[in-house]
């Protein structure tokens, strides 16, 4: 099975680092090492004396030579800032290819209620769910829970798992295949009109595991989503119809 590709580390976090740590070590030679100061100190002073001087012939020459190595290493220094400034941009640019290709499976699932809620003739109340799947790989162990989502009613699978013993008004299936169906799933009583939504989890073609609220909201799980609900097990799977076009 494919690995998800995880964002890398942030270069400017190390060179942010590094930067921090070699001023420090510089600061810490200055400080410490009397001949390096004296050293320093005798080389500002001959500069002093250099500019000093007379403006003779030599001196101009000299002065020349100086002004061109200036401008020699203000170029590189300019150089090395627009490649660093570059790498930079290129790697936010890698972050974020790599964010959306990890991504990119689960953004092309989604869920929404069909037929309104019903009470079937044994006192059960019904929903109907529309389950789209628009990539070309199977998704697995999907949960879909239908939530409230106003109201202090429970707003997200979890709240509504909590304290039902391993049985929550929710279906899993098995996988997903490519493509629109339709499942059935126990509805939620005294749900005013538009105030309720479809939850859904699941395991993508990384191995990677999801959970997208009713609000919209996509997010990344440890555990698989039949474990992070806390599901009993063996389960029944739901066997989804393919939706008509």
């Amino acid at each position: 099975m494919a690995k998800s590709p995880k964002p890398a580390v942030p270069s400017r976090r190390r060179l942010a680092r590094t930067t921090t740590f070699v001023v420090l070590v510089l600061v810490l030679i200055v400080a410490v090492t009397e001949p390096l100061r004296s050293k320093i100190g005798h080389l500002f002073s001959q500069a002093w004396l250099w500019v000093d001087q007379p403006r003779t012939p030599e001196w101009w020459g000299a002065a020349g030579q100086w002004a061109g190595a200036l401008g020699t290493f203000g170029a590189v220094v300019v150089a090395l800032w627009i490649a660093m400034r570059d790498g930079r941009r290129a790697q936010q640019d890698r972050e974020r290819l790599t964010e959306q290709e990890h991504r990119s499976h689960v953004a092309r699932l989604a869920a929404w209620f069909g037929e309104p809620i019903e009470l079937r003739d044994d006192g059960q109340l019904m929903a109907t769910v529309d389950v789209s799947n628009t990539s070309d790989e199977p998704f697995y162990e999907v949960v879909v829970f239908p939530v409230f989502i106003q109201g202090a009613a429970p707003h997200t699978g979890e709240e509504l798992a909590r304290g039902s013993d391993g049985y929550p008004p929710c279906v899993v299936i098995a996988a997903l295949l490519p493509g629109r169906w339709i499942v059935e799933t126990p509805g939620l009583d005294s749900v005013p009109s538009g105030s309720f939504g479809i939850e859904i989890a699941c395991r993508d073609r990384f191995g990677t595991n999801w959970i997208r609220r009713a609000t919209g909201e996509l997010v990344e799980m440890p555990t698989n989503p039949v474990d992070h609900y806390k599901l009993s097990r063996p389960l029944k799977y739901a066997h989804p119809t393919r939706a008509k076009d």
